[in-house]
């Protein structure tokens, strides 16, 4: 073996030594899978990764990796093994403060170990990215072995802020603490704002819906703040950004249809819905509308934007609040809800903003 440490995703396997390049290439391909074809014969693809990954003491993962995926690798291992994010990881070798983690589809934006941003690859990503950083004046990027960057990087070098690119072989150099980071999956908790090294994703699943009522009971109202810390939440095939002390709820039951609902701690008319289906947008929109009275479903738009992106949004309007909603069409048709109550929308500006803009379907 070439050594403990192993790179997994999000394009390769590294630090395997002598387990066949194919092999790996299959574990990662079919990470999402519970079968594999090798030479073409079905193999589990847990047995894959457990080949893979059989002498690995470190393992350096993608941050923005659901929690299926790393309980794959991590249940592949062996018992003792250190599981740690790529941030994770570079965080315990750089001080640069603000890291820009590059991935085939996505940009993470994270300051001081807590994620800032997760930004889709669609548009303009550059100018996201440049917005993500915010005032930093200089970024560590961590470009993955076969993810393009150049665009990025010259743009923000364009901009005037430094930047230092790790090299590729950084993460099999990782020698982290002998311990077990932490890294907490949270169910109908509140999402607590992570240490310094330690990032908290959340993951369940979610039925595909449209519409999104229930009964809040209010509480005192205290204005938006545009640095409130920001986590990832990975729900079904859905990756958004919410704040970090709102709570989660998954609602399958009452009026409305199945969906995330993140809470404000101070106000429970302030929350975001979340919502994914494969079902095309104007049949569900169709469905959702005929199914309300007159007046519950008002301005529709089907060639709006949010947050610099191109959207379909309309207003849901309820006994004692107001959602926005925004659909958003990426590899699936994800819903964005920013509710809050008549007149207080301002609580709900920033989050919702966050939530659109990073919105993004997870393979």
């Amino acid at each position: 073996m070439s050594g403990t440490v192993v790179e997994a995703g999000p394009v390769l396997v590294r630090g395997i030594g002598d387990v066949p390049a194919e092999l790996a290439a299959t574990a990662l391909e079919c990470i999402d899978d519970e079968i594999a074809l090798v030479d073409d014969q079905p193999v589990a693809v847990a047995e894959l990764w457990c080949e893979v990954l059989r002498t690995a003491a470190v393992l350096v993962v993608p941050t923005w990796w659901t929690e299926s995926r790393v309980d794959r690798v991590r249940d592949a291992a062996p018992p003792d093994v250190t599981v740690l994010t790529r941030i994770q990881a570079l965080g315990m070798q750089s001080p640069t403060p603000t890291i820009v983690e590059m991935a085939p589809d996505l940009v993470v934006v994270a300051r001081d170990g807590v994620i800032d941003a997760v930004i889709p690859r669609i548009g303009d990503v550059a100018e996201a990215v440049t917005a993500g950083i915010n005032t930093a004046a200089s970024v560590l990027v961590d470009a993955p072995v076969g993810v393009e960057c150049t665009v990025i990087i010259e743009r923000l070098r364009a901009d005037g802020i430094a930047v230092c690119v790790a090299d590729s072989g950084w993460p099999l150099r990782v020698v982290p603490e002998k311990r077990r980071p932490t890294i907490e999956w949270h169910d109908e908790k509140p999402v607590r704002q992570r240490t310094r090294r330690a990032m908290a994703v959340l993951a369940g699943t979610l039925a595909a819906a449209a519409g999104a009522g229930g009964a809040f009971v209010a509480g005192s109202r205290v204005p938006e703040q545009a640095d409130v810390p920001m986590t990832l939440l990975v729900e079904g095939r859905v990756g958004v950004m919410v704040p970090a002390a709102w709570t989660v709820q998954r609602i399958t039951s009452g009026p409305g249809s199945a969906r995330v609902q993140v809470v404000s701690p101070v106000d429970a008319h302030t929350a975001l819905h979340i919502t994914q289906s494969a079902i095309p947008a104007q049949d569900m929109l169709h469905k959702a509308f005929s199914e309300q009275p007159a007046g519950v479903f008002v301005d529709f738009n089907p060639n709006d934007r949010r947050a610099g992106r191109p959207v379909a949004t309309y207003r849901e309007v309820r006994d004692g609040h107001t959602i926005e909603w925004a659909l958003i069409h990426d590899a699936i048709r994800i819903g964005i809800g920013c509710q809050a109550a008549p007149g207080s929308e301002q609580t709900v500006r920033h989050a919702c903003e966050q939530a659109v803009r990073s919105a993004h379907a997870v393979f």
